[in-house]
C-alpha cells in the first residue's frame, strides 16, 4: 500500500448536494417523471435514496414516455 495515502476513521459519508432528481424535496403523494427512463434504470436510483431517506417510501411504474416515481411515505 503507497504510504503516501492516508486512513481516516469517522469521516461522514456526504449526501450529494445537486441532483437532478428531486427525491428529497417530494412530499408523500407527489410524483415525477424520468422521461426516456426505463424501470430497471431507476431501480438502482430509487434504491439509493430509499438508504440515504430511510423514512420516505417510493413506488415507480412505466408510463408512456418514461418511469414515473411517487413518494408514497
Amino acid at each position: 500500500m503507497p504510504s503516501d495515502i492516508k486512513i481516516e476513521k469517522g469521516v461522514p459519508v456526504s449526501r450529494p448536494k445537486n441532483t437532478k432528481w428531486p427525491f428529497k424535496d417530494m412530499e408523500v403523494g407527489d410524483s415525477f417523471l424520468a422521461e426516456g427512463r426505463n424501470i430497471q434504470s431507476m431501480a438502482g436510483v430509487v434504491g439509493y435514496y430509499r438508504r440515504l431517506f430511510p423514512d420516505m417510501r417510493f413506488v415507480t411504474r412505466t408510463v408512456e414516455g418514461g418511469v414515473r416515481v411517487w413518494r408514497t411515505e
